[in-house]
């Protein structure tokens, strides 16, 4: 991958959309992306265009174990809270129902 990663046309209209938190989040995204996969030793792969909520690519760790790197776009208390809530229910889930949250 790039170190610009693609970022899908919904999930940037959805950024701009909210001003200068979005505006924020899109130019940060290169460098979060970056030292995410430098931090859990990734590589990264094949954005998927399906969503709009952030940031989501294929990626394999480097025991060769695939996995997906999701960089979530909260801009605001409300969706930073629901954001929580989900980590929540990876975490509590282990894998059983869910994708399993492995950082």
């Amino acid at each position: 991958m790039s170190d610009v990663p693609i970022i899908p046309a919904l999930v940037r209209q959805r950024a701009l959309a909210h001003g200068a938190a979005g505006q924020r989040w899109l130019d940060s995204l290169p460098s979060v992306v970056a030292d995410l996969s430098d931090l859990w030793d990734l590589e990264v792969g094949d954005v998927y265009s399906g969503g709009t909520a952030g940031f989501v690519a294929a990626a394999t760790r480097s025991n060769g174990q695939p996995c997906v790197l999701k960089v979530a776009m909260p801009l605001d208390s409300d969706e930073l809270a629901g954001f929580e809530r989900r980590v929540l229910v990876h975490q509590l889930d282990a894998g059983r129902a869910c994708a399993a949250l492995l950082d």
